[in-house]
């Protein structure tokens, strides 16, 4: 591993650390919102797995299959959620915690069946373009101009970092310091969306 992809790595581990501190933080103090909050968190404790889990030795079998279980939260648990959570955000969908645990259920499913069914590498591809599109559509809703903003630059920037992850099938080849800088980014973005959004939620006149 390079030094600029450490780097990169680093920066995408401390905005997802960032990002679940600061839900976890809020999650204590905003009772109203509490359970999306413990969803955001959750969602991006797995994210900060996943970066993780890529610096994880793969000498042995067991560190193998731990390694592709971190990477695997991150993408079909972590940023999916979060695109969900974003879009609840928006549209004032503030589910219980069963029902976010389901979802989560729901995305362990779908990953396995595509698995089973050998279309992972479908599968992957339609869930990153939904988890762009998702975060687009949340930005639609929200109700703070500058959350708005930010949460739609994040969508372009995690679109753009899919372009450089080697799966999809365009002719870009992987480049996996310019993913994690641009999910970073992107992430950094989205939880700043979600924080303005919220100030905005708890104001009085709301």
């Amino acid at each position: 591993m390079s030094i600029t992809t450490l780097v990169a790595d680093a920066a995408l581990l401390a905005a997802a650390a960032g990002s679940a501190l600061w839900s976890n933080n809020a999650r204590q103090q905003d009772a109203p919102h509490s359970v999306l909050l413990g969803a955001w968190s959750l969602s991006s404790l797995f994210v900060l797995l996943a970066v993780v889990a890529t610096w994880l030795p793969g000498e042995s079998t067991d560190m193998d299959t731990l390694r592709r279980l971190g990477v695997n939260l991150g993408i079909y648990a972590g940023m999916p959620m979060l695109a969900t959570a974003v879009y609840a955000l928006g549209k004032r969908l503030f589910w219980s915690a069963a029902g976010w645990g389901r979802l989560l259920l729901g995305f362990f499913a779908l990953f396995e069946l595509n698995r089973q069914l050998g279309y992972g590498q479908e599968y992957t591809n339609v869930l990153g373009a939904a988890t762009a599109i998702g975060v687009f559509s949340g930005a639609l809703f929200l109700g703070n101009t500058r959350a708005r903003l930010f949460c739609a630059a994040s969508a372009l920037l995690l679109a753009a970092a899919m372009a450089f992850t080697g799966n999809l099938p365009l002719p870009l080849a992987p480049q996996p310091t310019l993913f994690s800088l641009l999910a970073a980014l992107g992430l950094g973005l989205l939880t700043l969306a979600a924080r303005l959004e919220l100030v905005t939620l708890n104001q009085p006149s709301q």
